[in-house]
């Protein structure tokens, strides 16, 4: 019984995540007509009441999906010149099984700033497990992960965006 209450413990401990664990690995480059178009805006997280995950800092965030957007050739030079205004909200991140899977849900949403018109809005869900020794570590680990996962699985997405649609 004394040591299940160190592991709760410990888990509860877990350090917050690290942006440059959650870089996206990136396959496919942008589109040219996303090119260097994106402008990160706003980026939120929901207060996370579960008490055994590892935090996940909108800072962490907004910097992980940058350098996604970057590497990718999505991210524009100008935040103040972008066509495309995207907005970040971390709903949710889950895990049932003390760490070893996390489940993030985060919604996107992209805008033309010439025209206000909404361009995507969705939440991409994904979950991932990895293992380590320490339940902490586990729960970093599966938490970077996930929000790893969660934001390549954007990227896929909006590269169904049809052209006409970005140029509203």
């Amino acid at each position: 019984m004394l040591l299940m209450g160190l592991l709760v413990a410990a888990a509860a401990c877990a350090a917050p995540a690290r942006s440059s664990k959650m870089v996206a690995e990136v396959a496919a480059p942008a589109p040219v007509t996303l090119r260097k178009k994106i402008a990160v805006t706003i980026v939120t997280a929901a207060e996370l009441i579960q008490p055994v995950h590892s935090n996940v800092e909108t800072a962490q965030l907004r910097l992980a999906v940058e350098r996604s957007l970057q590497s990718a050739g999505y991210l524009s030079a100008s935040p103040t010149a972008a066509a495309i205004l995207l907005e970040i909200a971390l709903l949710s991140l889950e895990n049932a099984d003390m760490g070893a899977t996390v489940t993030s849900r985060i919604r996107y949403t992209l805008t033309s700033r010439a025209s206000g018109a909404p361009l995507f809005n969705e939440v991409v869900v994904t979950e991932c497990s990895r293992s380590a020794f320490l339940s902490w570590e586990r729960l970093q680990h599966s938490t970077e992960c996930s929000v790893r996962e969660n934001i390549e699985a954007f990227l896929q997405k909006i590269l169904l965006l049809r052209a006409a649609e970005v140029m509203a």
